[in-house]
């Protein structure tokens, strides 16, 4: 209750027109999250950010999971992440003050990879926890292909009720494999919601609800950026601090700042402070154990593009 007592007085710095009905708002503070909450992002930027994301996933022979910060490096991402629809809908949340603390690509080939149930507050090292998640589809997502699943209410409890075992096992895509274990179970009708979306559309949720998502059992890729914006006057609990971009209001210097390459920004910042946001991540992780399964999930989750690509490559040899 503590974080959302906090969000709620944020909030009322705002003197911007909000793009979220109070509605919307009290629905956020007591589920969690909000599902396509207000209108999106244009499908032709959308279909350009794929095909971008494709070519690279080609040229660099892998998964996209893998990929860094795109919105530093490349300017078509950047405008994703700064669009003023996603920033309007974040601010009426968190408040003015904005930063953008990393963001993600979480990809499910068709076949077993699913999402183990888990709070992104255990990992990523913010205090305090006002910070939200905007989860932007870039290609359909519907029932079939595994939407992510919020319980509700969840960021509402203690981290501690929750037992968390890290399986590291190559079909569970979070870094250490990371699943709760439940007392009772899970009552999905009553107790889940649903983040189904078209292209272009987001959700959002809150820094410490319990979510995870199930196979892809659609014919296409489940392709979804998850974006996570943190008010400014947040820090790092990690001895070597974290890094976020701005992205508006007042910044108060908690959080070293991330530069853009098209803004002035250097490969060796944006490398440098990369290693150092991934070495915070995985502090405490197995890191032998996790090797061993990213090679696993690196063959596992290799999309059907790139294999094409490399056999047209081997046919010429």
């Amino acid at each position: 209750m503590d974080s959302i007592r906090r969000l709620q007085d944020l909030r009322k710095q705002n003197k911007k027109i909000p793009s979220l009905s109070l509605q919307q708002i009290k629905e956020f503070d007591e589920l969690g999250y909000l599902i396509n909450p207000s209108p999106g992002i244009d499908l032709e930027q959308i279909q350009l950010a794929r095909k971008e994301l494709e070519d690279l996933e080609i040229a660099k022979k892998g998964a996209g999971n893998a990929v860094g910060p795109l919105y530093l490096i490349s300017e078509r991402f950047y405008d994703l992440a700064t669009h003023p629809n996603i920033i309007s809908a974040v601010q009426d949340i968190i408040g003015p003050d904005v930063l953008l603390f990393n963001a993600s690509f979480f990809i499910k080939e068709p076949g077993p990879s699913f999402v183990g149930w888990h709070i992104d507050s255990t990992y990523w090292g913010i205090a305090p926890h006002d910070l939200v998640t905007v989860w932007l589809a870039l290609s359909d997502v519907t029932e079939a292909s595994g939407p992510m699943e919020l319980l509700k209410g969840t960021h509402l409890t203690d981290e501690s009720e929750y037992q968390t075992e890290e399986t590291y096992v190559a079909d569970n895509i979070l870094t250490r494999g990371q699943n709760m274990k439940f007392d009772s179970p899970i009552d999905y009708a009553k107790d889940v919601g649903k983040a189904i979306l078209k292209p272009g559309q987001f959700s959002i949720h809150h820094h410490r609800i319990v979510h995870a998502s199930s196979p892809n059992n659609s014919n296409d890729r489940r392709i979804g950026w998850t974006l996570r914006y943190v008010a400014s006057h947040c820090g790092s609990i990690y001895p070597a601090g974290d890094s976020a971009m701005y992205i508006s209001g007042k910044e108060y210097g908690n959080l070293r700042l991330d530069v853009p390459l098209h803004l002035g920004g250097t490969m060796e910042d944006i490398t440098r402070n990369g290693k150092i946001k991934g070495s915070n991540t995985m502090f405490g992780a197995d890191k032998e154990k996790f090797r061993k399964v990213l090679k696993e999930r690196n063959v596992k989750n290799l999309p059907q593009h790139v294999i094409d690509s490399r056999s047209q490559v081997s046919a010429k040899l």
